[in-house]
């Protein structure tokens, strides 16, 4: 997965007023580092089963909770799904695009924007995926 982020992290006032002086100056740190719009790039290993398929999108985290997916175009080799979450006071709306290769490849697209106390960061990432094999292990 490839990515970048642009403009700030819509963290709420309020929260950022419980952190104390070190983990605030920590935070606001790595929300400047993210507002460069700095390029990422990270290597993921997973399983994906009958079971996490037959729920529908998910992004594997607590965030995806707080998303309503509406399936915008679907066929036998893509899909287009847009996401509108809420969740603490921020608001994001989005859309993920999956498009099957082949049978052993996958690639697709995540555009999102999330606001919040005037706040807005933009995140737009690139996906590739490549079966591995036929069984899970150790998980």
């Amino acid at each position: 997965m490839s990515g970048q982020t642009t403009g700030q992290p819509p963290l709420p006032d309020e929260l950022l007023k419980r952190l104390s002086p070190e983990q605030r100056a920590q935070v606001e740190k790595a929300m400047q580092e993210k507002a460069l719009g700095g390029r990422k790039t990270t290597l993921n290993k997973s399983c994906l089963t009958k079971e996490k398929l037959d729920k529908g999108f998910n992004l594997g985290d607590e965030n995806t909770k707080a998303c309503k997916p509406t399936l915008v175009a679907s066929s036998g080799s893509s899909q287009e799904i847009h996401l509108d979450c809420a969740r603490q006071g921020m608001k994001s709306t989005g859309t993920v695009k999956v498009e099957a290769m082949n049978p052993e490849n996958v690639k697709g697209s995540l555009q999102m924007s999330v606001s919040n106390a005037g706040r807005t960061m933009n995140i737009n990432y690139t996906f590739t995926a490549k079966w591995i094999g036929p069984a899970c292990s150790g998980k």
